[in-house]
């Protein structure tokens, strides 16, 4: 199960929710997990044809593209930008998109926002949903958003509501049994 950051912010608490869920899955799930290098594919050029036609498509997206060939499930944590994605996010998906074959086709898709706000950053979750939808991604029809997630997490790391880490354990169980009900 591959696992996509949104925001380059050291520090940044969708990395921290990230590594939250992979560690669960891995630890109760006993699924392979692995981290994606957020900063190398968030910090590629914006999309724009001219460069593709000129063959320039960059070496994060075409390695991108092979780990979802080999792992087609990916766990994504995005900050909410205005009620919308971060641009990072969207050029990876437009470049990805640009492939042949279409790589994201058939990945599943879990959509998850941490944010300091009360909205949970659910407003770009939506927005973020669509791309992978119209791309042919098994998008999870429910989303998380953690808010005041400054306050969410102890020193180690951990989610310190046990109502809230239930919420999104039963949630990422939705998940992987989504995932296996498809795959089978």
């Amino acid at each position: 199960m591959l696992f996509l950051g949104g925001s380059t912010r050291e520090g940044s608490f969708n990395e921290k929710l990230l590594k939250y869920v992979a560690n669960y899955i891995q630890s109760e799930c006993g699924i392979q997990t692995q981290m994606l290098p957020t900063k190398e594919l968030l910090c590629i050029p914006v999309f724009r044809a001219d460069l593709e036609e000129e063959h320039h498509i960059p070496q994060e997206i075409i390695q991108f593209a092979e780990e979802l060939k080999k792992d087609p499930i990916l766990c994504l944590s995005i900050p909410e930008y205005n009620g919308s994605m971060p641009a990072g996010v969207k050029s990876i998906i437009d470049w990805v998109s640009r492939l042949r074959p279409m790589p994201l086709e058939g990945v599943h898709v879990f959509l998850m926002s941490a944010s300091t706000g009360k909205l949970c950053g659910i407003r770009g979750l939506w927005q973020s949903r669509v791309p992978f939808e119209v791309l042919g991604c098994y998008v999870l029809p429910q989303m998380y958003g953690l808010g005041k997630a400054h306050e969410a997490f102890d020193d180690k790391d951990q989610l310190k509501d046990p109502k809230e880490a239930a919420i999104l354990h039963k949630l990422i169980q939705r998940f992987v049994n989504y995932t296996n009900s498809i795959h089978k």
